[in-house]
């Protein structure tokens, strides 16, 4: 049987293999788009998964930041009386949705590689959709917050303005800072379990490193210019500007956001796909 294909056809084509370390950031997300509808399945079984066994299922996305909102309320407004110009429960509700996205975002996305070994082990598949799934599936659990955030602050009385519609951006914002972070420590965590001992302890830390529960007037002055070169707090003082009229951060805030988010996106690729065929066999 005879090809069809003539040898001079066959000389104007070329096989190009990149190796691993030769892809580029822009190849990695055309993976991940192909990859979309697999993605969407993460995304669904994480979401099912995790309210399937829950008595109250979906009711716990409200009863996390209501029950932190009240234990803050009490400490840092009636005992350490820390000065905000909104009511202070609206003040640190509004923080502590944002930060609990980033911090579900870093921990479980940074863990989830070996939580799914059993998957990982068995099938290929582009695993640093595993990771992206938890800031998917996250970003569901935000949004409804965010909802719950919204009827409280008319109830309080506080004035909503079109702003609030930018709350999907500042959310894709901390995704993609918590996505870069997760996909350095996820890989280093799959081949050292250091990792998710430690990641709690410093996740917490950076929490009170952040104006989570404080707003940055209350810090002195001549040190507020420090919250800018962390750039989650960028994200929680935009949003906090989006929902509650607050200041929003200075320009130069945004510019070292993007600079660092980029940078952690770019390293989290290379390091995810030179440790991928050695976390795979040691996973």
């Amino acid at each position: 049987m005879q090809s069809n294909i003539s040898d001079e056809t066959v000389e104007n084509y070329k096989l190009v293999i990149k190796p691993v370390r030769a892809r580029k950031l822009l190849d990695e997300i055309k993976d991940i788009w192909s990859n979309r509808e697999l993605l969407l399945m993460f995304v669904q079984r994480d979401v099912s998964v995790r309210y399937k066994q829950a008595t109250i299922g979906f009711l716990w996305v409200i009863l996390q930041p209501i029950v932190m909102t009240a234990i803050f309320s009490f400490v840092f407004s009636f005992v350490a009386r820390i000065p905000t110009e909104i009511p202070y429960p609206i003040f640190v509700m509004s923080g502590l949705i944002m930060w609990q996205y980033f911090n579900r975002c870093v921990t479980e996305g940074s863990l989830i590689l070996v939580e799914q070994a059993s998957v990982i082990t068995k099938i290929y598949f582009p695993r640093m959709l595993l990771p992206l799934s938890i800031c998917f599936s996250a970003g569901l659990d935000f949004l409804f917050a965010g909802f719950v955030l919204v009827v409280f602050i008319a109830i309080s009385g506080v004035d909503l303005s079109l702003t609030i519609m930018l709350l999907p951006v500042f959310m894709l914002m901390a995704g993609l800072l918590a996505f870069g972070i997760s996909l350095i420590l996820a890989p280093i965590n799959a081949l050292y379990r250091d990792v998710g001992i430690l990641l709690p302890f410093m996740v917490q830390i950076l929490m009170f490193l952040s104006p989570v529960i404080y707003p940055v007037s209350a810090v002195p002055e001549k040190h507020q210019w420090i919250f800018m070169f962390n750039p989650i707090s960028t994200v929680i003082e935009s949003m906090r500007w989006a929902v509650l009229g607050s200041a929003p951060p200075p320009m130069a805030a945004y510019l070292i956001y993007g600079f660092v988010t980029f940078g952690l996106l770019i390293i989290g690729f290379k390091v995810f796909r030179n440790l991928e065929a050695k976390m795979v066999d040691r996973i």
